[in-house]
């Protein structure tokens, strides 16, 4: 068997909505829209918290993308 404890150990998973940012959305009209908190949504921009599973199906949502392409991971 496979001991994958240390894998996981050194896996990240940041939100990155960077691609599907255009240069007109504010942080302000993103969050009212999806009534996510704009402290919040400004810590995803920056990549320094990920947010929970409801905030990345919206945005998912809002730049009608897969969930997936609003992942990045590194290993």
């Amino acid at each position: 068997m496979v001991d994958l404890s240390s894998y996981w150990q050194t896996m990240q998973v940041r939100l990155n909505v960077h691609p599907y940012w255009s240069e007109n959305l504010t942080i302000t009209e993103v969050a009212q829209t999806l009534n996510i908190n704009p402290k919040t949504l400004t810590a995803i921009r920056r990549g320094t918290e990920r947010g929970e599973w409801a905030t990345l199906v919206k945005l998912s949502r809002y730049f009608n993308v897969p969930i997936e392409s609003l992942l990045e991971i590194t290993e």
